[in-house]
């Protein structure tokens, strides 16, 4: 929904060529930044105190992963990719390239979910506070808090 916004802003107001390095990131960063904002308001509104709002932090560090991501798999096809001629070939996607990738995405949301969802839950209705609609914690004790 905002890279529309995201395409008017790189291309319009910065001017970026399509294709470019800067072009792709700005049109990477533009709407997590967007998104950030907003759903920092929607925070503030349901009661998270603007001191306490760390939710834009959240979203821009996606786009910052997103890049650094970016950033990591092309040293690997510059170091590993074969130079046949004028033909590049890159390197086959392994098993142990998708564990890689998804223990990278789960480290990274471990580390950058605290920032928005913290101060969320610390300011949920008392009688409601928790994340999940039931008590995990409920089942142990033979009850079930809904």
């Amino acid at each position: 929904m905002l890279v529309g916004s995201a395409t008017f802003f790189t291309h319009g107001v910065f001017r970026q060529k399509k294709g470019t390095l800067v072009a792709r990131y700005l049109n990477v960063t533009f709407p997590f930044l967007l998104s950030g904002i907003l759903h920092t308001v929607l925070d503030t509104c349901g009661g998270v105190a603007q001191s306490e709002a760390r939710t834009w932090v959240f979203f821009v560090l996606q786009a910052v992963g997103i890049m650094m991501e970016d950033s990591v798999e092309a040293a690997y096809c510059w170091l590993f990719a074969s130079k046949t001629g004028e033909k590049i070939v890159y390197p086959e996607l392994k098993l142990w390239h998708k564990i890689v990738g998804y223990v990278w995405v789960y480290l990274f949301m471990v580390w950058t979910t605290p920032a928005w969802s913290f101060a969320n839950i610390r300011h949920a209705d008392p009688e409601h506070n928790y994340i999940l609609p039931f008590s995990v914690v409920g089942w142990f004790n033979g009850k079930i808090v809904a």
